[in-house]
């Protein structure tokens, strides 16, 4: 039987995430040189949750937290008011309104190579990707 390739699985760890990305993002960040920054999660469900970006607001990183779901959006910033995050309630879309995340981003003053950048929106999330203006790590 050959050898199984793992790439970064082989650096799992989970303790909010789905799959064990905090480990594989950890390796990257490491690599990267990156110890504390930005993100923008969207989707960010109730802010713990399956969440690929609590354990970064524990290790000191800022960020802001985009949840389409009113009620989870409610609860996320509940759930993270001891920590520096914006919670917004809005679906993102690719319109040239408040709903675009490149106007989101501008309205927070964030820079434009910011640190990390999660989607998980169900099905359009490579429409966010392709029409978004900024350079994330």
């Amino acid at each position: 039987m050959g050898k199984k390739i793992q790439g970064l699985t082989k650096y799992s760890l989970q303790k909010y995430s789905q799959n064990g990305e905090e480990g594989m993002l950890k390796e990257i960040l490491e690599k990267l040189n990156i110890t504390k920054g930005f993100f923008c999660d969207i989707g960010a469900w109730d802010g713990k949750y399956l969440s690929n970006t609590l354990l970064l607001l524990e290790q000191g990183w800022k960020g802001i937290e985009i949840e389409g779901n009113p009620g989870k959006a409610a609860e996320c910033k509940n759930n993270l008011k001891e920590y520096d995050v914006e919670c917004l309630h809005s679906f993102i879309t690719c319109e040239q309104d408040d709903t675009n995340i490149n106007n989101i981003l501008k309205k927070y003053n964030v820079e434009k190579d910011f640190d990390f950048f999660t989607i998980d929106i169900d099905g359009n999330d490579w429409w966010v990707w392709k029409n978004l203006d900024y350079n994330p790590k």
